[in-house]
């Protein structure tokens, strides 16, 4: 996770431990992340015990007489009372001994960090008020206010009755500075003032002690210092001032070696600096919203290794206070003092366990494809997965992506892909192509699964794709479109895959009905073969009408799909005619004045022929009778005749007179005439 926050100044604060406890065990680190309330009213400073699993807190107020212990998860061990007015504290190197600067006594205490009693005391003369202590080269130096400037001095607690000693190199200060030193006690100690206040670094070891660089009148680095720490060993300081970065300096001559990064574009007010026994920097800042206020730095780099927010870690968090962090010297954990929004004011400690470790950012994992969320059984379609850190100011997730179905039969282009950075900050995206193999129960979830890198966290996501068969459509087309009824119409189905792309042959089977009853089809359905044309099969039937019906008959064949083509079906419209008739009419003289006409009524269209039925009708041309108006057909075949007789009155002759034969038709066959002359 990096620095989410322009430089957020952050500010880390006095947490002091002593150099011979940095590998201290025996006492578990408190896991606990969750803030807890402390019982004081204000704050100053804060120094962690580890050997004894204790946190020393001092409240830096007048009205106040006691040193609050914790332990390592923040909860009440004891007050350490008749401690008026105690702000800066510090532990000896040893741990042994907790020294606390008393402003309202005008005198350093020693307390003993293992029975938590006060075992010594060193006053400063009358007038001068102690602010801040630190412990090196076996004494403890104090910064005190002083008349006309404040100064810098030391006891020696091995000396028989210890004296405040006030080297001339150390006053001469505008204002109380902060102190520091090196927690591996080389001699190093580093002091820092307000305004046009130092800084300056010290060779305590030296006798008398010697300035290493800068001086009280040193142009500041910083208007609003906050807080000040040296790493272990000594050879820099980092120093965090509140409307500045926070920045590390040598402590050899007060050059900048490095500045903290501020590359999140975020801008708040650094509060805290402290370093852990590896030399690596925890940073934090006063943010009032929530967004990171605490940033770790691994030793030596400019680049936060993980970011925090202490602010918003519960309902119980608030603004980090100035000196308001420490380490576990192993650098296991991060203690943070938050000031709560209440009135009267409250505060709580934040416990972050590993700080060190590199924290990864949560991402979110979106997997969507083309078409919507429906595609078609063998159509492809592409999927893109969305990998996003959620975290505001992260990077680019990096690594592959995996794909998987619940659906067998698919297929993948690619089991996986490399995630590459998109326009959209935080982004990254990379696709394959899906083709479903089969329908299945008509949805298949698409698995998409990050496995993270070395700053984000792993995640998955699914989406629901409903995949429905191939469409097709069915043609029909019949040859030739006009019959006769009993002449049969040779008909075709062609099922064509319309699913673009990659559009497959249809299998399977056509079934055929007709809206006219009485017809006959060769067959009731029929197999579809591959056609000459891609994606397209076919298969033909013939179809014969029993009946002229409304002259229009309509034949349906319908496709009932297979694994992977939808059904569908078409029409074909056929014209149905009446069968063709010819009437045919022999007269055969009788006698003088009678004569036998006979009609024949044959069919003469083309498929089934069948014999006419129904009657004949005659008429004639002349003054005679018939026998019968009409005669009923009878025959086989493709033929049916009937006779009737024609008489003529006496005296009129027969020659010349036209007899003509008239055929109505029946429901099969159409009408026809037939006419012959008398002889």
């Amino acid at each position: 996770m990096r620095n989410r926050v322009k430089l957020l100044l952050l500010a880390v604060a006095g947490m002091i431990v002593p150099a011979g406890l940095l590998m201290a065990v025996g006492v578990q680190p408190a896991s606990a992340a969750t803030p807890v309330s402390l019982p004081i009213s204000s704050y100053y400073q804060m120094a962690v015990d580890a050997a004894h699993g204790h946190i020393f807190i001092s409240q830096g107020s007048s009205s106040q007489n006691g040193i609050l212990v914790t332990n390592l998860s923040g909860q009440v061990v004891t007050t350490i009372t008749g401690q008026t007015g105690v702000m800066g504290i510090a532990l000896s190197p040893d741990g042994s001994t907790l020294y606390a600067a008393l402003s309202s006594g005008d005198v350093v205490t020693a307390i003993s960090t293992a029975t938590l009693t006060q075992t010594a005391s060193y006053p400063l003369p009358v007038g001068d008020s102690p602010f801040n202590v630190a412990v090196q080269s076996g004494k403890v130096w104090v910064s005190y206010a002083t008349t006309p400037y404040a100064a810098i001095g030391y006891f020696d607690p091995s000396a028989a009755s210890p004296t405040l000693q006030s080297p001339a190199n150390m006053g001469g200060w505008t204002s109380v500075p902060q102190l520091a030193a090196d927690p591996s006690d080389t001699g190093v100690l580093v002091a820092f003032g307000t305004g046009a206040a130092g800084p300056a670094s010290y060779d305590t070891a030296a006798n008398p002690v010697t300035t290493l660089a800068g001086s009280p009148g040193t142009p500041s680095v910083c208007s609003d210092e906050r807080d000040l720490a040296v790493a272990p060993g000594g050879a820099e300081f980092a120093v965090s001032c509140q409307y500045f970065v926070d920045s590390v300096y040598s402590t050899a001559s007060l050059s900048p070696l490095r500045s903290l990064d501020t590359s999140s574009g975020y801008t708040t007010f650094p509060d805290a600096i402290a370093y852990d026994g590896a030399g690596d920097i925890a940073a934090g800042t006063d943010t009032s919203v929530p967004s990171p206020d605490l940033y770790i730095y691994p030793s030596g780099s400019s680049t936060a290794l993980n970011a925090y927010t202490m602010y918003n870690l519960s309902t119980l968090g608030g603004t980090l206070e100035p000196r308001g962090l420490a380490w576990m010297p192993d650098g296991s954990q991060v203690f943070g003092v938050l000031k709560r929004f209440t009135s009267p004011a409250s505060f709580v400690l934040v416990v972050v366990p590993n700080p060190t470790v590199p924290q990864h950012d949560p991402t979110s994992t979106f997997v969507g494809c083309s078409y919507g969320s429906s595609v078609a059984v063998g159509q492809a379609t592409s999927c893109t997965a969305i990998v996003t850190d959620t975290v505001p100011g992260g990077t680019a997730p990096t690594g592959e992506v995996t794909f998987a179905t619940d659906t067998s039969g698919g297929s993948f282009s690619s089991s996986s892909c490399t995630l590459s950075a998109t326009s959209i900050i935080r982004e990254a995206a990379c696709s394959v192509s899906y083709t479903p193999g089969q329908i299945g129960s008509g949805t298949q979830n698409i698995t998409v699964s990050y496995g993270g890198d070395g700053h984000h966290l792993a995640g998955s996501g699914q989406v629901t794709l409903y995949v429905t068969p191939r469409y097709t459509s069915t043609d029909l087309t019949c040859s030739p479109g006009t019959v006769a009824v009993g002449q049969a119409t040779s008909c075709t189905a062609t099922v064509t895959d319309r699913t673009y792309p990659g559009p497959t042959t249809p299998t399977g089977v056509v079934t055929f009905v007709t809206d006219t009853s009485g017809g006959s089809f060769s067959s009731s359905s029929c197999t579809l073969a591959p056609a000459s044309t891609a994606a397209q099969a076919a298969c033909s039937f013939s179809y014969t009408p029993g009946e002229a019906g409304s002259g229009t008959q309509t034949v349906t064949a319908s496709y009932g799909g297979d694994g992977i083509h939808a059904a569908s079906s078409g029409q074909a419209a056929i014209a149905v005619t009446l069968r063709v008739t010819s009437t045919v009419l022999a007269c055969q003289q009788v006698n003088p004045v009678l004569s036998k006409c006979t009609a024949t009524v044959s069919d003469t269209s083309p498929g089934s022929a069948t014999a006419p039925s129904g009657t004949v009708s005659f008429t004639s041309s002349g003054p005679g009778v018939f026998s019968a108006t009409q005669c009923t057909l009878s025959g086989s075949g493709t033929v049916a005749s009937c006779t009737g007789y024609y008489a003529t009155p006496a005296g009129v002759p027969m020659r010349g007179q036209t007899i003509t034969a008239s055929y109505g038709g029946d429901s099969t066959h159409q009408s026809s005439t037939g006419s012959a002359t008398l002889t």
